[in-house]
């Protein structure tokens, strides 16, 4: 059983959200063990977006804890002076820097937060590390004999263009995304594109310094966790002082070229890929294997389908997803409940201003989108206000004598004085400025995107084409409104 309450939605009016907060508290303390109850409120897919930005805070904070100790690892030789543990740290710091430098500018301009951007910090944070490697390999790739602030010019020369280059295009695509018609989307490209410039700034200043100050470090031959002076490893008194301490170049003449080390994962593509994919034989299997996964990447790229289910932007222990499940299970075949709204003053005495509403709702029932001929899924207070009148023998004779009755005989009897809810009087109760009627549309709910943006523009012709200034509306055309515009925009920005 589906029970529908309409609340008030005045801005002004804070009742409905108090008792809506209230019904949620009693339905999920409510035990029963013949009644299993499951809700919806016009709440719930706030409470589900504020709820996957909190659950999602601590898996940020996760990600920079699993990216720092990888950045730590990758970083780490077998050579105690060369190993940057400390600066893959600050990489991921400076990353983090930037998140934050972007969140509270944004902020600070009155640029809104939505649950979307909770995304952007996975997303710098893992540019911020990518920069970050890039100017480590640099770095690795001068030679040890020379001074810090050579080879720090050496480092910028090399991996501050690739970086810059990548900073532009990053930033020039989130800015393109920022004139998007979607407002959610404007909003998360802003975040992404300020915070790829914060990144950019703090990997010249912030980690430039710390790599100079690490550079320091490693010309004065120190331990890369204790900072203390150690030996190269030729020169190493044991084993175990080899080992877990020494490191760097050797200072004694005879050993001065043998002690620079490099990193087996640039030793591997030095000395085993690169001539690897010289091979002819290689070439050729590269070239099939590319124009298999571009042959898959076209296949997989026609198999997408515009939509979203609901239930998908609810994490798995919300309350909502019961209710998901609950109507998908016995009511899917009840879709939308939309209002056909009457937006100017009309005289609805006028007996041409009845038939006229009569025969739109008649030509919505007469579509594959609603039921048809069925008058239970049909509310409109005039339809049965007329027939009220018809039964009850009152009479009127101009619009005066027909509002009378309806607010004074027809509202007051409490199977009907629900629809009180669906007429909008003058200041002087003379005339009625607004009016809709509700018609609950077949098998919408699950339909594919195709047939709901059918379903959408199908009831707004209809209401368009009426004589009666007329619309036709549902809280979820908003959505279809944006599955319509996805690949025109998409097609745009590129």
């Amino acid at each position: 059983m589906s029970l529908l309450y309409s609340l008030r939605s005045d801005e002004l009016d804070d009742v409905s959200g108090k008792w809506e907060e209230a019904f949620v508290d009693f339905a999920q303390s409510y035990e029963s063990r013949k009644i299993e109850v499951t809700f919806f409120t016009s709440k719930t897919l706030d409470h589900d977006f504020v709820d996957i930005v909190l659950y999602t805070i601590p898996l940020l904070i996760y990600a920079c804890l699993v990216l720092t100790v990888f950045s730590v690892l990758s970083c780490t030789m077998f050579d105690w002076v060369t190993s940057k543990p400390v600066l893959a740290t600050l990489g991921v710091v400076s990353a983090a820097l930037a998140v934050g430098s972007s969140f509270g500018l944004l902020l600070f301009c009155g640029v809104p937060f939505t649950h979307l951007v909770i995304g952007m910090p996975f997303l710098t944070i893992g540019v911020g590390v990518d920069d970050m490697f890039i100017m480590i390999a640099s770095w690795r790739s001068t030679s040890p004999h020379l001074s810090v602030r050579d080879r720090l010019g050496k480092t910028f020369s090399e991996a501050a263009l690739s970086i810059t280059i990548t900073s532009i295009t990053d930033a020039l695509a989130f800015g393109i995304g920022a004139i998007s018609n979607f407002p959610s989307v404007r909003i998360f490209c802003c975040y992404c594109g300020v915070a790829i410039v914060f990144d950019y700034i703090y990997q010249l200043t912030f980690f430039g310094g710390c790599m100079a100050l690490i550079g320091r470090r490693e010309k004065q031959n120190r331990h890369c966790v204790t900072f203390r002076k150690v030996v190269s490893k030729k020169e190493a008194p044991s084993t175990v002082y080899k080992l877990f301490c020494a490191g760097g170049v050797s200072r004694m003449p005879q050993n001065y070229e043998v002690d620079k080390s490099e990193h087996i994962i640039m030793k591997f593509f030095n000395e085993y890929y690169g001539p690897l994919i010289t091979k002819k034989w290689f070439k050729v299997l590269t070239l099939f294997v590319y124009l298999g996964y571009l042959g898959a990447s076209i296949f997989g790229c026609l198999q997408l389908s515009e939509g979203i289910n609901t239930k998908q932007l609810a994490l798995e222990g919300s309350y909502s997803v019961g209710y998901y499940d609950t109507q998908e299970t016995y009511f899917r075949q009840y879709g939308p409940v939309v209002q056909m709204v009457i937006t100017t003053p009309q005289n609805y005495s006028d007996a041409s201003v009845q038939e006229e509403v009569r025969n739109v709702l008649e030509e919505l029932q007469g579509t594959s989108y609603f039921h048809e001929g069925r008058s239970q899924t049909t509310q409109c207070w005039l339809l049965e206000y007329l027939q009220f009148l018809n039964q009850s023998g009152l009479s009127y004779n101009g619009e005066e004598s027909f509002i009378y009755h309806l607010r004074v005989s027809f509202f007051k009897i409490q199977l009907f004085e629900h629809y009180e809810l669906d007429v909008e009087f003058s200041l002087d109760n003379t005339t009625i400025e607004s009016s809709r009627c509700l018609i609950i549309s077949r098998n919408i709910a699950n339909a594919t995107v195709e047939r709901k943006r059918e379903f959408m523009d199908r009831s707004r012709e209809i209401a368009s084409s009426s004589w009666i200034p007329m619309l036709a509306y549902h809280p979820s055309f908003i959505f279809d409104d944006h599955f319509a515009a996805i690949l025109p925009s998409t097609i745009q920005m590129f």
